[in-house]
C-alpha cells in the first residue's frame, strides 16, 4: 500500500527506466498505458517501492493544493500572494503553517476535495 502524507499537488512518483520499460512490454490494457503507475498500485508486492512519508504533525493528505478548477487557480493565487518573495522558492512547511493560520483558505476550493 501507498500512503499518501503531502497534499494534493504535491505528490511525485519517480519510476526508473528499467520499470518503466518492464511496464510498457507487459501492459496492454489502455488504463495501464494512460495511468502509467495504475499496475503499480495495483500490485505493489511486484515492485521494490519507497516513500517518503511526512512526519505526522505535517501530513495534509487531505489538502487539495492542485490546479485543475477555477476555485484551485483562486487557493493558489492567495497562497502565492502571502508567501511569495522575488528570487527564492515557496516551502512546503510555509503553506502548512499559512493554511494552519487561515484554514478559512481552504474553505476556496473544498467543493473539488473528491473529484481527483
Amino acid at each position: 500500500m501507498i500512503h499518501q502524507t503531502y497534499a494534493m499537488g504535491y505528490l511525485v512518483e519517480v519510476i526508473t527506466f528499467k520499470t518503466l520499460e518492464k511496464l510498457h512490454k507487459h501492459n496492454l490494457d489502455p488504463l495501464s498505458r494512460e495511468h502509467i503507475i495504475w499496475d503499480i498500485r495495483k500490485h505493489p508486492e511486484k515492485y521494490k517501492i519507497k516513500e517518503l512519508i511526512l512526519p505526522h504533525n505535517m501530513d495534509r493528505h487531505n489538502w487539495r493544493l492542485t490546479l485543475d478548477y477555477e476555485e484551485d487557480f483562486q487557493l493558489i493565487s492567495k497562497i502565492f500572494s502571502y508567501l511569495y518573495k522575488p528570487n527564492s522558492y515557496i516551502k512546503y512547511e510555509s503553506v502548512v503553517k499559512l493554511l494552519d493560520s487561515h484554514p478559512e483558505l481552504l474553505e476556496i476550493n473544498k467543493m473539488h476535495y473528491n473529484k481527483s
